[in-house]
């Protein structure tokens, strides 16, 4: 029968989940279709004040200039300088009425019309100042024959021409703006009223699913439950007062008690008044919203034991509400590692104590690892000149001398020489082999270097060659070894008068 239940359930909950999120997604196209409406009608809003704000302005600056051409001619035809203030006036503004129209209109359609405007209302003022300065310099028979010239007159009749042009267009564009803004009020209503009906489909849903998701999230807590329960790590939170919340099975039985006793206690009382002490340090920094990591010895029935621990803030709202602490059981592990360093300590005192040179040099010719022997032959400490180039330790002379060795030795061929090194004002007579660490891929990452001083036994090489030629009782050269210091043509008569007896 539950086996039964189960697929039901689980195709009751896909299919509630489905029809959420179908209603989900019809929201958000309503609400996208609302936003997008809200956005056009904005725009509209927005053009049309800025036609409201451009059709005055045009308006206005017809004014100034029929203002300035009245004060003109007023100017011209009476000499009374009481005219030249209304023109000065108007003439002063035409400018910025002009830059006005330009700035408040910034449809690009209306560029070369406005362009025009620009340049009718100069030549307008052109000739105002023309006549005005003719008249002033005496000359005003001119001036006259300049106002009475039909060409400022065609110049006024394209001006109002052109203005009447964009004002049409204006007009026009505002009346269809108003016909856009009447006609999607009533589309938006319809989304509105779309939009509040789906709001109350999804809130019942949304109902029904927080039920069925509680149910999940009980069966979910107890899953997660037995896995904690069965990870090989111990798994704890505390809250914001440092008492525990939760624990899982492996705190229990390391601590060796129940896991739901040990809820609502200090990490003092869990863990004891000692190991507490060494972790407090840590919990402070995890309380400040840092997460850390640290090891740790834990004395736990009078057993140390080694414990990798990593704490987590918990962090709500941004404030720090408790923390997850997680330890791992790397008693073992310590173990290993203090196994290996003591074996590495002892292969360093006795690789120390050899009488040889051994070193590692990695693939850039860096030292990774050298002996004492380097103090003995060099004078250098060893812990120095780990990670120098070796031309830094030995200088480059001295590499140089042993730069095709090496460049085998790093394509991975191993390399058997002798060569001869002053060391500290010292001539030794080394045997070096070089031996290639190859990895796995086949690469060369580093060479080992064992370098023997067989100095002595030169010496002896040298001193028995010394005996063999000279008699051992006389002191004097032997018969070959005398002959062999002969000029070359009395060792031949020599050699002659023996074959002839």
């Amino acid at each position: 029968m539950r086996s039964s239940a189960e697929p039901i359930h689980r195709t009751s909950l896909g299919r509630g989940v489905g029809l959420l999120m179908v209603a989900l997604v019809a929201m958000g196209v309503i609400v996208a279709l609302l936003a997008w409406r809200a956005r056009a009608t904005l725009d509209d809003l927005r053009r049309a004040d800025r036609i409201n704000n451009v059709l005055p302005s045009m308006t206005t600056l017809m004014e100034d200039l029929l203002n300035a051409e009245t004060g003109q001619r007023g100017y011209l035809l009476t000499q009374r300088a009481s005219y030249l203030q209304p023109y000065r006036d108007a003439v002063r503004n035409l400018d910025r009425r002009v830059e006005e129209l330009d700035a408040r209109d910034q449809d690009p359609a209306h560029a070369p019309k406005l362009a025009r405007v620009r340049e009718l209302v100069n030549l307008k003022l052109g000739e105002m100042n023309q006549t005005i300065r003719l008249h002033d310099s005496g000359r005003q028979d001119e001036a006259l024959e300049l106002v009475l010239n039909d060409q400022g007159l065609h110049h006024m009749d394209e001006l109002r021409d052109v203005l009447g042009e964009l004002t049409s267009s204006l007009r026009a564009e505002r009346a269809a703006i108003s016909e856009r803004l009447s006609r999607e009020a009533g589309h938006t209503e319809l989304l509105m009223l779309a939009g509040l009906a789906m709001l109350g489909l999804f809130t019942v849903m949304a109902t029904s699913q927080v039920v069925l998701r509680s149910r999940e999230l009980m069966r979910t807590q107890k899953r997660l439950k037995g896995i904690t329960d069965n990870v090989p790590a111990l798994i704890s939170h505390y809250d914001a007062d440092g008492l525990l919340r939760f624990a899982n099975a492996e705190v229990g039985r390391v601590f060796h008690a129940d896991p739901a006793a040990l809820r609502g206690r200090t990490l003092e009382q869990v863990r004891g008044t000692e190991n507490a002490a060494q972790m407090r340090p840590f919990v402070e920094r995890v309380m400040r919203g840092e997460a850390v990591s640290f090891d740790a010895e834990q004395v736990i029935d009078g057993e140390t034991l080694h414990f990798h621990q990593r704490f987590v803030p918990e962090l709500v709202d941004g404030r720090v509400e408790g923390f997850y602490a997680c330890s791992m059981d790397i008693t073992e592990r310590k173990r290993a590692e203090a196994l290996v360093a003591a074996s590495e300590r002892r292969m360093k005192a006795v690789t120390d104590n050899l009488p040889v040179f051994i070193t590692y040099i990695d693939a850039e010719r860096r030292m990774r690892y050298v002996n004492e022997t380097l103090r003995t032959w060099f004078g250098l400490d060893p812990q120095a000149a780990i990670g120098l180039h070796i031309d830094d330790v030995f200088g480059q002379a001295s590499t140089s001398q042993r730069s095709a060795q090496l460049d085998l030795a790093l394509s991975g061929e191993r390399v058997e020489f002798e060569i001869t090194s002053v060391m500290l004002g010292k001539q030794r007579h080394l045997r070096t082999v070089y031996v290639p660490d190859v990895v796995a891929d086949g690469r060369v990452q580093g060479i080992f270097t064992l370098s023997v001083d067989i100095t002595v036994m030169k010496q002896a090489e040298a001193q028995l060659a010394r005996l063999a030629s000279s008699d051992a009782l006389t002191g004097l050269p032997t018969g070959a070894s005398s002959t062999r210091r002969w000029p070359r043509r009395w060792r031949g008569s020599v050699g002659s008068r023996a074959r002839a007896a």
